[in-house]
């Protein structure tokens, strides 16, 4: 079966004949019935398809909305036993475990911490606008700001040593 767009330049091209009086009286109903009738048939085919890719699309994000929050609910069991983890070893006084099915270790991190975020907005945007993040919202951008500290006091802002638990 030709395509929509072929069909309705087949319609055009008829009705254009028919206006210059090329095609017989009799052979005009017949012939506009097929085209209307492939036409017809092609909208519906056509729009059936677009019936099942939306019912399918639909079916994909409701797959990826659980997909989602089956992932945040390991994300946060996650995050609740490796707290859990780096209490236990923290209160037993270990600094690593290994064992042959795991090493533990701590790795440590630094990162820039600020203690008021509004206050450090207002005083960024008067004295040092780059380190201000506007891409998403406005919020102090930490890698910039971690360059700053290294040559100058920025108000409300410190560089943080952290203990991350790594497991290998």
């Amino acid at each position: 079966m030709p395509s929509l767009y072929t069909l309705t330049e087949q319609m055009q091209q008829f009705i254009e004949m028919v206006d210059n009086g090329e095609i017989p009286e009799e052979a005009i109903a017949d012939t506009l019935e097929a085209l209307e009738g492939e036409i017809t048939a092609k909208i519906d085919d056509i729009a059936v398809a677009v019936k099942n890719m939306q019912a399918f699309c639909a079916a994909l994000k409701a797959e990826e909305d659980t997909l989602k929050k089956r992932r945040q609910k390991k994300e946060r069991e996650l995050e609740r036993l490796t707290q859990y983890l780096t209490y236990a070893l923290n209160t037993h006084g270990m600094d690593k475990h290994e064992s042959a099915r795991c090493k533990v270790s701590f790795r440590t991190s630094t990162g820039v911490r600020v203690s008021d975020t509004a206050a450090f907005l207002e005083w960024a945007k008067k004295n040092a606008p780059e380190l201000i993040n506007t891409k998403v919202t406005e919020a102090p951008a930490l890698t910039t700001i971690a360059e700053a500290l290294e040559r100058m006091d920025v108000p409300f802002c410190e560089i943080e040593t952290r203990k991350n638990v790594q497991i290998k």
